[in-house]
């Protein structure tokens, strides 16, 4: 079966445009840059010319300039998001406001491994792990685990993945069966694009119909007497891992749908249905607003995959993926996230530029050749390792009765990641800890067994706009040594300059984090609950930096700016918790 993954040194001509038909498509060694914007590589100068009718408007485009401004700022009018009461606080800027699906099918946080052995068990490559991610979302954090695992492992890995939401656990399952069956060369890329990309090559789809739905088929087909609330389960082994899918037969049925496009959805209607949350004229404003913090050839990279969804470097040809890919598109009616979620958004930054193409803003391909290279060491570690999945589709709190009634408790969990369902607006870090910090293993057992929880909202929370006004000075000074007070001598434009806004935004990043997140614990009761579960929280983390998006006080220009055009601004909050 054909791969479809696109060499680091593969030369744009890809024959897309058909202007040089001769010289065209070319499979030689990538040399030449395109020096205006750096997004595309070509093996010469004559497949430079051959490709330029096509690269132009993109190495033109007003976008690549550092004069541009949004469209509210040329208009002269105030934007939308600041319209749109409560979508804008005038100390902290605007906030997140809806538009789309709220699916969370993607990562919002960088990828990490939740071992991280070096630091904790050390180079016993014997020892069996047991691993739950209670609330997993995709696919990151596990795969980066077992990619991390050295390759003198002997040990058996077992991970356990729950997550509530249906497409989440049926899209996870339909990655791994791929991982397990195919080649890794072969499995690496098809798990990619089934992961990230709106349209898949036809071949794709195929191979999923005829090697992946027959296996679903028939565990429906074994369980059509079962009442529809029943946990039915299957266990598929191959070589030396396995997989195993705990569901209610009303699940297993509504898997079979995800082999199937829509019915008279074609490619066309498709990337149409899509475009109507990603590029919504209604949100020029909010597109605008994230366009401009980007480094300009950036911004082009992050319309292209607005435009066409397809997760590739920015100069590979897009012809063979002709197929909507029915493991996001559920419906004819709409596309299932929101217009803001970026596959940027769920890996680290220093790893995505650490595999750029030599077209250096190439920052898609760069995600591109990151994920395919994690994703091929990942199916290897299958074919070679003992590792063994399960798959849950439940709330999370009902985790300790549902392992407990499948014998999966044993002696706990090495590590149990429970992604921000710890945050107040979700199920809350008492919850949690009552609920969860049971599943861990004893100290005698392992005492580097570990509970992650995250905080992304906590310091929102606590810093008001009425409390952070009262730093805004301190923290605009330390903006002013990264980013200049913009100069704005029409006070009719003060409402609507981008830089302006972009300034007062960036203070965020420089809060005194530690002092705010103090807060929040002696809010919530940290100390408290830690006593009453037999807890108590980590001084130094060991698994995951406890900031790890945090501008550092020393922190370079380079620094600052990569943090700036980020999702992220520092806040993230990572608490580990052993046992007392």
């Amino acid at each position: 079966m054909t791969s479809y993954a696109p060499a680091l040194f593969s030369c744009a001509n890809t024959g897309d445009d058909e202007v040089e038909p001769k010289c065209s498509p070319c499979d030689k060694k990538a040399t030449n840059i395109c020096t205006q914007c750096f997004l595309v590589q070509c093996c010469s100068r004559d497949c430079q010319k051959a490709h330029w009718s096509l690269h132009k408007p993109d190495c033109k485009s007003p976008l690549t300039k550092t004069t541009w401004k949004p469209s509210w700022e040329t208009e002269k009018r105030k934007p939308a998001f600041m319209d749109s009461s409560p979508g804008f606080s005038p100390n902290n800027g605007p906030s997140a406001t809806v538009h789309g699906q709220r699916k969370y099918l993607w990562g919002n946080m960088p990828a990490f491994d939740v071992l991280n052995l070096k630091q904790n068990e050390g180079a016993d490559t014997t020892r069996d792990f047991r691993l739950l991610f209670a609330a997993s979302g995709d696919l990151r954090n596990a795969a980066t685990t077992v990619a991390g695992l050295p390759s003198s492992y002997t040990g058996q890995c077992e991970l356990i993945l729950n997550d509530i939401d249906t497409d989440i656990v049926v899209r996870n399952a339909i990655l791994l069966l791929v991982a397990l069956i195919f080649d890794p060369e072969v499995a690496a890329p098809m798990m990619l694009h089934l992961w990230y990309s709106a349209l898949i090559p036809a071949q794709t789809l195929r191979s999923l119909q005829e090697k992946v739905a027959p296996l679903i088929q028939e565990v429906y087909t074994k369980i059509q007497g079962k009442a529809e609330d029943s946990l039915q389960a299957k266990t598929w082994t191959y070589g030396s891992s396995s997989l195993r899918i705990v569901l209610k037969k009303s699940q297993w049925r509504t898997m079979l749908r995800y082999f199937q496009v829509p019915e008279g959805l074609s490619a066309e209607e498709a990337q149409k249905l899509r475009k109507t949350t990603s590029l919504a004229p209604e949100r020029i404003d909010y597109l605008h607003r994230g366009l401009f913090i980007l480094p300009p050839a950036s911004r082009v990279g992050m319309m292209k995959f607005r435009s066409d969804g397809i997760l590739l470097p920015f100069g590979a040809s897009r012809k063979l993926f002709d197929t909507p890919n029915p493991t996001v598109f559920q419906s004819r009616d709409f596309w299932p996230m929101m217009d803001w979620a970026d596959p940027l958004h769920g890996w680290s930054t220093a790893d995505v530029r650490g595999k750029v193409p030599l077209a250096k803003n190439d920052l898609y391909g760069g995600l591109f050749f990151h994920v395919h290279d994690l994703l091929l060491k990942f199916c290897e570690r299958l074919k070679s390792m003992k590792v063994a999945f399960t798959l849950f589709q439940v709330n999370a709190l009902e985790l300790p009765e549902i392992l407990r009634n499948a014998g999966l408790l044993k002696q706990g969990f090495d590590r149990v990641e429970v992604s921000n369902i710890s945050d107040g607006g979700f199920v809350g870090i008492a919850r949690v800890l009552f609920s969860l910090s049971l599943l861990l293993r004893l100290k005698t057992g392992n005492p580097h067994s570990t509970l992650i929880t995250l905080f992304l909202n906590a310091i929102h929370e606590v810093n008001t706009d009425m409390k952070s006004s009262l730093t805004m000075k301190s923290d605009l000074a330390k903006v002013s040594k990264y980013l200049p007070r913009p100069s704005i001598t029409d006070p009719r434009l003060r409402s609507c300059s981008a830089a302006l806004m972009d300034w007062i935004e960036s203070r965020i990043m420089f809060w005194d984090f530690d002092k705010i997140f103090g807060e929040y614990m002696l809010k919530v009761g940290f100390e408290e609950m830690a006593r009453e579960t037999g807890m108590c929280m980590k001084k130094e983390n060991t698994v995951i930096e406890a900031w790890p998006l945090r501008l550092r006080g020393d922190a370079s220009q380079r620094e600052f700016d990569v943090l700036r055009s980020s999702s992220y601004t520092g806040c993230e909050r990572y608490v580990e918790w052993k046992r007392a």
